[in-house]
C-alpha cells in the first residue's frame, strides 16, 4: 500500500468514527489500531476533543497524555516532535471535554521541560483551570521574575500564568492582594517587557515590537496604581481560548424540547 493510499484509508476511517453515533468509542477503537503514526494519533486525539464528554473518552485522552509525556522524556530526537504534538493535542482535547476537571493535566504539562507542552498547558489552564494550581503558579511566576533577564518565551508564560491567577483572585481578596503585591515588588523588571522580533517580507526585514505589558491587560496593576483592594482583576481581563468552545453534554430527555404545535 502506498503512503497516499494509507492516508486516504485513514482519513475515511477517521471521518466514519467521528460521524458514528458513539463517536467516543469509535475513536478509542481507532486509537488501538497498530502502526499509527504520530500525525494520525494527533488527529484522533483532537477528534476526541470534539466528540463528547463521556468518561471513557476522557480516560482515553488522559492515557494518551500520560504515554506522550513518558515517551517524550526518553524519545530520540527524530521522534520528539511526534510525542510533543501528542501531549499538546491531549491537553487541549481534555480541556475541551472536561473543563476545570482537566486542571491536573494542565499543571503536569506546565511542569514539562518542553516549551511547547508548557505553552499548551498554560493556555488551557488560563481558560479552564480551577484554583488547585494557585500555589504552584505563584511559585512559577516568582521563578520567572527572579531571573536576571526574562526571555520572550518566559514573558509569554508569565502573562498566561498571571491570567490564570487573576481569574482566581477575587476583588478585595487576600489572593488579589498577594498577586498584586508580588508583581509590584518586581516591577523594575516587569516595566520593561522584552522585544519580540519577527521576520517579514521579501527581501526579509526584521520587525520589532514590545511584548504585551501587564498594565495593558490589568490597568492600575503597576506600583503607582490604586490600592490593591480597589483593583478587580477578574473583571479587567478575561483570557479567551483559541480553540473551539468547550463541549457540553447533549440535552437528555429533560433538555430543551421542540415546541408543540397547537391543534
Amino acid at each position: 500500500m502506498t503512503y497516499d493510499e494509507r492516508a486516504e484509508l485513514f482519513d475515511a476511517d477517521l471521518a466514519a468514527a467521528i460521524a458514528a453515533h458513539d463517536s467516543d468509542h469509535a475513536l478509542i477503537a481507532l486509537l488501538s489500531r497498530p502502526r499509527l503514526d504520530g500525525a494520525e494519533r494527533v488527529l484522533i486525539i483532537a477528534a476526541l476533543g470534539e466528540s463528547g464528554t463521556g468518561p471513557d473518552g476522557s480516560a482515553a485522552v488522559r492515557a494518551q497524555f500520560s504515554r506522550a509525556m513518558s515517551e517524550l522524556t526518553t524519545a530520540a530526537k527524530h521522534t520528539q516532535a511526534n510525542w510533543r504534538d501528542n501531549a499538546c493535542a491531549a491537553v487541549i482535547a481534555l480541556a475541551r471535554r472536561d473543563g476545570a476537571a482537566a486542571t491536573d493535566v494542565c499543571l503536569a504539562a506546565i511542569a514539562s521541560t518542553n516549551p511547547s507542552v508548557r505553552c499548551y498547558g498554560l493556555d488551557a489552564l488560563a481558560v479552564e483551570g480551577d484554583d488547585r494550581g494557585w500555589d504552584l503558579m505563584v511559585a512559577f511566576i516568582s521563578e520567572i521574575m527572579s531571573r536576571k533577564t526574562i526571555s520572550v518565551t518566559r514573558w509569554n508564560e508569565l502573562i498566561k500564568a498571571v491570567e490564570y491567577l487573576a481569574q482566581h483572585a477575587d476583588h478585595g481578596s487576600a489572593r488579589a492582594a498577594q498577586l498584586i503585591t508580588l508583581l509590584r515588588a518586581h516591577w523594575a523588571k516587569l516595566a520593561d517587557p522584552p522585544q519580540i522580533k519577527t521576520k517579514r517580507g521579501y527581501p526579509t526585514y526584521t520587525h520589532t515590537r514590545p511584548a504585551t505589558r501587564l498594565e495593558a491587560l490589568w490597568p492600575g496593576i503597576q506600583p503607582d496604581g490604586p490600592p490593591a483592594d480597589m483593583i478587580d482583576l477578574p473583571r479587567l481581563h478575561t483570557p479567551t481560548a483559541w480553540w473551539l468552545p468547550r463541549n457540553q453534554p447533549p440535552p437528555g430527555p429533560t433538555g430543551p424540547q421542540a415546541p408543540q404545535r397547537s391543534a
